[in-house]
């Protein structure tokens, strides 16, 4: 509990933290130096690590970089140790991952080589679908399921590890936290990160994953620019390929996504894309397409708002409960109307650049 707290502490305070990182530091810094613990310790281990990266966040890179190599070292030789599906520093470690990509910046570098695979890993898994019979079969922890009746199967059970959905959302998170923490030093490894994470922008059981790949998508656009664009002229073919694969990627998941929240991150990163590449790096076939996924979003906006203004105006016409529920209707069209107010200025950018 005290450890708890302390990260919480840490985590709140920010700066104001650092008065204090001299004198509770060391402590927690040799307690992950430590060597194999008993399973019983292992909980006390991962909370030790979680407040150590936290504490780190909130005193600075000025302040931690002298700690940092003796940190990075014992936790890449804490990831060696935690194998075991129930050892919760295999699900710490991401979280602290993150946290010192962002703590230390393009420094996090020395770090990618211990942190990326594992990362592409997860996001790369299948995601791991069941189909047994209702009664066949024992429910097991960490899978949601639902029965349904086939036609011509009769009652099946349709089961999916929700744990290893958690773990691929949050290495999409830790994954973004990387490519904004260190754009340059991902340069290297941006061709795995992208065959890992694109089909990712249609992955259907998280929006959050469905956000930060496409969040990811002008992050790894600008490391390449920055490596494949020269001084003037045209754009590389590999760019150029780049752009296209990317483009066409985000536009395939406007086309399949109905969350408008989703959409508007979704088309704000296609127009972020479009910005970040040199002129004329956009293959033409590509261009028809970007107008029509703009022209649909538009016209859908357009068309919720005259609904809006539609209800509005009949509204006072209603009495009693029918009235009610006319209020509850236009609350839930304003909230989606706000939305799509961001999905269009999303648009907008998309066809000015």
């Amino acid at each position: 509990d005290v450890v708890e707290a302390l990260s919480g502490v840490a985590d709140h305070c920010q700066g104001a933290f650092l008065k204090y990182y001299d004198t509770l530091f060391p402590w927690f810094k040799a307690g992950i130096a430590q060597g194999q613990v008993s399973k019983a310790d292992r909980g006390l281990r991962a909370k030790v690590l979680d407040c150590v990266t936290r504490m780190a966040l909130a005193a600075g890179k000025a302040k931690f970089s002298s700690d940092a190599p003796a940190v990075l070292s014992a936790m890449r030789a804490l990831q060696a140790t935690a194998v075991d599906s129930d050892d919760p520093l295999a699900h710490t470690l991401l979280h602290c991952w993150g946290r010192l990509a962002e703590t230390l910046g393009e420094d996090f570098g020395l770090c990618l080589d211990a942190v990326v695979p594992g990362l592409l890993k997860i996001l790369s898994a299948q995601t791991d679908i069941t189909i047994v019979d209702e009664d066949g079969q024992e429910r097991e922890e960490g899978v949601e399921s639902v029965t349904l009746s086939l036609k011509g199967l009769g009652e099946k059970r349709i089961c999916i590890r929700t744990a290893e959905i958690e773990e691929k959302t949050i290495a999409a998170a830790v994954l973004l936290q990387v490519l904004q923490a260190a754009p340059k030093a991902m340069v290297g490894g941006l061709e795995q990160v992208v065959n890992a994470v694109v089909p990712l922008l249609k992955f259907v059981y998280v929006e959050d994953v469905r956000e930060d790949v496409a969040r990811m998508m002008p992050l790894v656009l600008k490391s390449a620019c920055s490596q494949l664009s020269g001084a003037g002229g045209p754009a590389p073919e590999p760019l150029r390929s780049l752009l296209s694969h990317l483009v066409s990627g985000l536009l395939d998941a406007l086309k399949a996504e109905h969350n408008t929240s989703v959409r508007a991150v979704q088309l704000l990163a296609l127009g972020q894309c479009l910005e970040a590449c040199p002129c004329g790096s956009l293959p033409e076939a590509l261009i028809p397409q970007i107008s029509a996924q703009a022209r649909k979003t538009l016209t859908d906006s357009l068309q919720r708002r005259r609904t809006v203004a539609l209800r509005k105006a009949r509204k006072g016409t209603k009495k009693g409960a029918a009235a009610e529920a006319e209020e509850e209707e236009d609350e839930e069209e304003e909230e989606g109307q706000e939305e799509m107010d961001a999905v269009e200025d999303c648009a907008c950018q998309a066809v000015d650049v």
